[in-house]
């Protein structure tokens, strides 16, 4: 069984992405600088469909890059720890599925570097620091 059914099918991936941009985006029911209401509209399918794929729903998935839609919604490292948190909290709200958080949380990590565009603040740090050398 995959994780898409085991979480409860569309309805509950769309919640969960209805409650994850209702709490990242400015209030979008009005035309502003970052998003109009039809972006926000295809921002929330694109992310619904990729979700869908991501937790086995879908054999592919046809939508612009991730990167784009995640873009949004975060754009660090540290907003995306807040976002998959969101995501697993919202995914898993029922009993039968708060089980599944582990499961949601490793899948949501496999594409991070996909979501977000930048090196990740840990991986710099364990990098050893080269030492100049004179000739």
């Amino acid at each position: 069984m995959t994780l898409y059914i085991e979480l409860g099918g569309r309805s509950v991936i769309e919640r969960a992405v209805r409650h994850v941009l209702s709490m990242r985006l400015p209030n979008t029911s009005q035309p502003s600088d970052v998003m109009l209401p039809h972006q926000a509209e295809l921002l929330r399918e694109d992310l619904t469909e990729f979700l869908i794929f991501l937790f086995g729903g879908a054999p592919f998935y046809e939508g612009p890059a991730i990167h784009h839609a995640f873009s949004y919604i975060c754009n660090s490292h540290s907003a995306f720890d807040e976002v998959r948190d969101m995501f697993i909290e919202e995914l898993t709200l029922r009993p039968q599925t708060a089980g599944l958080r582990p499961q949601v949380h490793a899948a949501l990590e496999q594409i991070r570097h996909h979501a977000v565009r930048q090196p990740h603040p840990a991986r710099v740090q364990e990098r050893p620091q080269l030492q100049a050398r004179s000739f």
